[in-house]
């Protein structure tokens, strides 16, 4: 074999054995950054941590802070996405609440999936806000059979031979 020949496979072997040796090394890249999640660990190990958000709708007053039991507190100024400002460590809980309801008018806002373990980034708490509410109820006469069930919603209102005029348990929101 000549000399070139020789230098020219002696250099494919050296390049292909420090091109392997490069991507060995890509799989310790993710642990030593902080693994996945927005925020990282920030130190070695690297658990991950997830964002808890969600989505605001119907507000119409002012002044709306939630808080997450990580004791970050969120203003909330308008409707639309939310997320709050520190992510959740892998495997911890979360749980939203409305700390301040919104005013001027003032307003009623529940919360729906609010709750849970952070395994993932969190995008579907739903915060929905009702300006007044009004009470639904009903006059009965000249019954006389049983097992009258009256459904508004997920509210059910039984009515006996005996009930003239009474109102469903939960109120409306107006409108």
């Amino acid at each position: 074999m000549k000399p070139a020949t020789k230098f020219l496979l002696f250099a494919q072997v050296v390049i292909t054995a420090l091109v392997l040796a490069s991507c060995s090394g890509l799989k310790q890249t993710p642990d030593s950054s902080g693994s996945g999640g927005s925020g990282g660990s920030g130190g070695s190990g690297g658990s991950a941590s997830f964002g808890i958000g969600g989505t605001v709708t119907g507000m119409t007053g002012t002044g709306m802070v939630l808080q997450n039991n990580t004791g970050d507190n969120l203003t909330i100024s308008a409707n639309g996405p939310f997320t709050f400002p520190t992510p959740v460590a892998s495997g911890k809980a979360f749980s939203v609440t409305v700390a301040t309801a919104p005013s001027n008018p003032s307003q009623t806002c529940t919360v729906v999936n609010g709750s849970g373990t952070a395994t993932a980034t969190v995008t579907n708490v739903q915060i929905t806000c009702t300006t007044g509410t009004v009470a639904i109820g009903v006059t009965v006469a000249g019954l006389t059979g049983t097992g009258l069930v009256l459904q508004n919603g997920t509210d059910f209102l039984t009515i006996t031979g005996t009930t003239t005029s009474t109102q469903f348990k939960n109120a409306v929101p107006f409108g």
